[in-house]
């Protein structure tokens, strides 16, 4: 690390309030073997599990290489190499592994408003491993795996009714401690200073942030996936405020319109291919079939497979399985199971049953659906409900049976991908027009005004750049 960027790494600590000191936490050696080898260990996972790489314009993924590496270069580590991946998942959410690898989520891409704001979150993870926080949380992470290995055919042991997470996705349950958000947001503002760029879109990411999880909690239940691995609080909002005004933007490098121009036709929300959710609606374009999920219910879409959970601690897990011996559709019951039904459910053959299983003295009602949706491809629900509240759940897991069918021409057209366009405002734009332009299902003026950074009711000024979320076909 350069003597003079020491310098200033020491002046970071020095601006923390009482009671948060920042240390030096890193070698001039590289990074530790350990670090090195858990990053190339998980990484593969953990792309797996939060969707793939995302295939969009490659020029993004150089952009945000070339961003990360003049941040990373601010850093003790800054003559390592680091890795920055895309990932194609809606979730609005930054992680980092040991070793230098660090993630953005496609849906965080897209609340960014300029090159700063983008530029925060890299230099939030940067420092998380950096001061080894990164290492610390895997530690954790391990922990949570080792106990969450159960049955893919049954409730979780402690009765929480749900599933373990899959693979790489144990990510987003531990997380970083307030010492440590203080120290990453310190060491952020500082790199970014270092760069030339604003140190006060650490601030603003993080009241993008709530403003976000707010909107997302409001359309579609309670929200766990913005950024929750690393909670604002007032005290963290407020600790940044005072270092960033302290510091100021450093010489050198400006946040212009390259940064709008790279993410226009960036993709948003869902993707057709591993599916959609519209409100309470759920399209899966792969397989061509949809289904509605009872009001009430947080639905997640993840690799493989939809969840959908109610506050009195009902689940519904739906996936699907390839039929490659074309077995009878009750073959693909659970054993064990009673009251064995045969049923249709929009032309296709389906069956369904029921077990009581017990664990760890919790007693719950488990049915099974399995529907005969492609000659080789079975489509299946399981319900998990706690026995306290079965038979208050019998109508709504029943709605939601009747409601599965395959696509019709409406439905082909409401799982149409949908991406950002960056428009640039008129002297005859209304706050009315740009949001009737948007095409989202709930509270479009809302997001319009989080994906552009205004206040309720606020018309951007004539001539500014804004994003719009439109079908992709238009």
């Amino acid at each position: 690390m350069p003597a003079k960027a020491t310098v200033v790494a020491r002046t970071w600590a020095s601006l923390l309030v009482a009671g948060c000191l920042v240390t030096s936490a890193g070698t001039a050696h590289g990074f530790p073997l350990e670090d090195r080898a858990i990053g190339e260990r998980e990484h593969p996972r953990l792309v797996a599990a939060f969707g793939g790489v995302y295939r969009g314009d490659p020029d993004l993924h150089a952009y945000i290489g070339e961003l990360g590496t003049l941040l990373a270069r601010q850093s003790e580590y800054g003559d390592q190499r680091w890795t920055f991946t895309v990932l194609d998942t809606p979730a609005v959410n930054g992680f980092a592994l040991p070793g230098g690898y660090v993630y953005l989520t496609r849906g965080l891409v897209a609340l960014a408003r300029n090159e700063s704001d983008l530029a925060a979150v890299l230099a939030h993870e940067i420092a998380h491993v950096v001061a080894h926080h990164a290492r610390t949380r895997h530690a954790r992470i391990a922990a949570v795996d080792d106990r969450s290995r159960v049955s893919g055919d049954d409730p979780a042991p402690d009765g929480s009714w749900g599933f373990p997470p899959q693979p790489g996705q144990a990510v987003i349950l531990a997380r970083y401690s307030q010492q440590d958000e203080f120290e990453a947001d310190a060491l952020a503002i500082g790199y970014l200073h270092e760069a030339g760029l604003d140190p006060a879109a650490v601030v603003r990411m993080l009241e993008a942030n709530e403003a976000h999880a707010a909107l997302a909690g409001t359309d579609a239940g309670p929200h766990h996936g913005a950024l929750s691995s690393h909670p604002s609080t007032p005290e963290r909002v407020s600790r940044a405020v005072i270092l960033s005004r302290r510091l100021g933007a450093g010489p050198g490098r400006t946040a212009g319109d390259g940064f709008l121009d790279r993410i226009d036709g960036l993709h948003f929300g869902s993707r057709p291919q591993v599916g959609m959710v519209r409100g309470q609606l759920v399209l899966l374009g792969g397989t061509e079939v949809r289904f509605t999920m009872p009001e009430g219910f947080h639905i997640r879409r993840e690799p493989g497979r939809v969840t959908a959970r109610a506050m009195d601690g009902t689940l519904i897990v739906y996936d699907e399985m390839l039929n490659q011996w074309g077995m009878g559709i009750a073959s693909y019951l659970p054993s064990g199971s009673r009251e064995v039904e045969l049923l249709r459910l929009d032309g296709m053959h389906a069956a369904t049953a029921v077990r009581n299983p017990e664990r760890s003295g919790h007693r719950f009602e488990y049915r099974t659906l399995v529907i005969e949706c492609a000659s080789k491809l079975v489509c299946r629900f399981r319900y998990i409900v706690p026995l306290s509240v079965s038979l208050a759940r019998l109508a709504d897991l029943r709605e939601t049976a009747l409601s599965f069918r395959r696509f019709d021409e409406r439905d082909r057209q409401a799982a149409r991908s949908r991406v950002v366009r960056v428009t640039t405002v008129s002297a005859s734009d209304t706050l009315a027009s740009l949001v009737a332009r948007m095409d989202i299902d709930r509270s479009p003026q809302r997001w319009f005004e989080v994906l552009n950074g205004l206040r309720p009711g606020e018309l951007p000024a004539v001539g500014r750049r804004v994003k719009l979320v439109v079908h992709e076909d238009r």
